[in-house]
């Protein structure tokens, strides 16, 4: 009994970790490969759709 609650609690523990450090290296990647839009990207687009940057 005492063993099956210490290997679920071990098991959450590294599914925890594993995920934490999965999704921060697969967020990583993904700002890498797409970055967020900036001001001057917003610029740029507003210009090539024909509007004017009020700013």
């Amino acid at each position: 009994m005492l063993i099956t609650v210490l290997v679920g609690i071990i098991a959450l523990l590294v599914g925890l970790a594993g995920g934490f450090f999965g999704a921060r290296a697969y967020m990583k990647k993904y700002f890498q490969d797409n970055p967020p839009v900036n001001e001057e990207m917003l610029r740029t687009m507003m210009m090539q759709m024909g509007q004017k940057p009020s700013c």
